[in-house]
């Protein structure tokens, strides 16, 4: 399937309803990493390793610029990093399964909930990088329900990244932006041919302008929507996964990364190439 950017109303796309949790200042949930004295924004404190798991050299090297972290290693779910609240509002049982490094979130379970404020901006230029598997996915022939990775409702804007059901568009990958009427949607590429075991790097950068997606280190998807500069309203919520997903058609979410710049390129193929991908299994 070939890239496309496709242009539409609004639609109602609301995820589980999670309770917000209160902002605080900057957290860090780390293994033994104890958060620093003061509000603001001090030096970020690099969480320690989960004994005999490695941990994931982009924390190093965005060091300053992250603004949330969610390694999904620990099953109470706190996030490794957050200059907001790091505390979750989860909804369902959460499943961890192997992942990219230490452990992944299994959908289909489990819908994880944060306060978006001071962790994500949709109103200021940022990224995110989020790691995606198949789970030992059963083919089907008839419409599946839509698959939620990602959720973020901030600021009137709303940037919703799942799997399309439909076949007749290969299941496409979709990240969806929106903002008061209107909304714009790129698609990397499709899922209809996803392997189980497989990993998938999905990049997000936005701007005030513009709205780019990465698949896998490939070159930029872009679009740049008028109206999307225009911004209303307060900081909302940030869901990782979906508590209804098809029980044959889960997925494997993992190390959901949030800066407070756009990536660049070389960035996102030098992510694309740390990891050493370990195969999840029942």
């Amino acid at each position: 399937m070939i890239p496309a950017v496709c242009w539409g109303g609004s639609r109602s796309l609301a995820g589980p309803a999670n309770g917000h949790v209160a902002p605080a200042a900057f957290q860090h949930a780390g293994a033994g990493a104890a958060p620093p004295a003061g509000a603001g924004y001090p030096d970020t404190v690099i969480p320690q390793a989960v004994v005999g798991q490695p941990e994931n050299p982009a924390v190093r090297k965005f060091d300053q610029a992250i603004t949330f972290y969610q390694s999904c290693n620990h099953r109470p779910m706190v996030a490794n990093m957050s200059r907001g609240s790091g505390l979750p509002a989860i909804q369902g049982t959460i499943a961890l399964r192997p992942g990219v490094y230490g452990k992944a979130m299994l959908t289909g379970k489990a819908a994880v909930g944060y306060a978006a404020h001071g962790n994500i901006n949709l109103a200021r230029s940022g990224s995110l990088a989020i790691w995606l598997c198949a789970y030992h996915w059963q083919p089907l022939k008839k419409h599946l329900p839509y698959m939620f990775f990602l959720e973020i409702n901030d600021h009137g804007r709303q940037l919703l990244i799942g799997r399309m059901g439909v076949r007749q568009n290969h299941e496409a990958l979709e990240v969806y932006l929106a903002g008061g009427k209107k909304s714009v949607c790129l698609v990397p590429g499709n899922t209809l041919r996803w392997k189980s075991r497989q990993w998938h790097l999905l990049v997000v950068n936005w701007t005030d302008s513009s709205l780019a997606v990465s698949l896998d280190g490939h070159v930029w998807l872009q679009s740049a929507p008028t109206w999307l500069s225009h911004i209303h309203g307060q900081a909302g919520q940030l869901t990782l996964g979906d508590a209804t997903d098809p029980v044959n058609q889960r997925c494997l979410l993992d190390e959901l990364l949030v800066l407070n710049r756009p990536m660049s390129m070389a960035e996102v193929r030098w992510l694309y190439r740390q990891p050493r991908l370990r195969h999840p299994s029942r």
